[in-house]
């Protein structure tokens, strides 16, 4: 199993979801999360919170998705929502 994620410009628009790329042997997986998650894991409110956030923690997000992967396999759908309890770890102590 060939998880990579392609170096794809992230979109991030208050109150939509974020979407990152994932391509699992080839085949294109679409991630989201909400964007109420992202605003609570950075804590605080805004696109440029949630941007930084991002930035700062792509590399546990995409631990995140191979986990969730890993752990439930791809739906038929090809598209996968993370819950806030698979990105727990990123949050900040306190």
């Amino acid at each position: 199993m060939d998880i990579v994620f392609p170096r794809t410009d992230l979109h991030f628009h208050p109150e939509e979801a974020v979407l990152f790329i994932a391509e699992l042997d080839g085949r294109r997986i679409d991630v989201r999360i909400e964007w109420c998650t992202l605003e609570a894991l950075s804590g605080a409110a805004g696109a440029e919170a949630v941007s930084e956030f991002v930035k700062r923690e792509r590399g546990g997000i995409e631990r995140a998705i191979k986990a969730h992967i890993a752990a439930r396999g791809v739906p038929p759908s090809r598209l996968i929502t993370l819950a806030a309890d698979e990105l727990d770890t990123l949050k900040p102590p306190g």
